[in-house]
């Protein structure tokens, strides 16, 4: 579920996990339980740190290129 900001006129700026079927409607705050509305933001994209660097896609032509054998012009 995405994580959204909601901000309470009387205790500030929180986030809540919701479902996007519920994204638009207001969050109760967990300081005072009054319904807040959802603050507009920027979707944050995060991947973990041991993901690695991004896949490389394959060169023209759809495959790996050939591999010789050290002195053999055959292959």
């Amino acid at each position: 579920m995405p994580i959204y900001e909601y901000l309470c006129p009387q205790c500030g700026t929180f986030t809540a996990r919701r479902p996007v079927s519920e994204f638009d409607q207001p969050a109760a705050c967990a300081g005072c339980g009054e319904p807040a509305p959802r603050q507009r933001s920027l979707p944050v994209l995060l991947r973990s740190a041991g993901a690695g660097p991004a896949p490389r896609t394959q060169p023209a032509g759809g495959g790996y290129p050939r591999m010789r054998h050290v002195g053999c012009n055959c292959c």
